[in-house]
């Protein structure tokens, strides 16, 4: 398995399975939303990985 960091340049990708996991956890989807969030986190250079 290769295991990578994600950037901007997966947004698309990254935002869909986002939006499915908060529909995993009984969220509304919103995928609009999930791609401003992902994409802001992106710009920021902010982790979502806690080490």
């Amino acid at each position: 398995m290769k295991v990578l960091l994600a950037n901007i340049n997966h947004l698309e990708s990254v935002s869909v399975l986002f939006d499915r996991y908060r529909i995993f956890y009984n969220q509304r989807s919103n995928l609009e939303a999930a791609k401003e969030f992902l994409k802001e986190r992106f710009k920021k250079n902010d982790s979502l990985v806690f080490a």
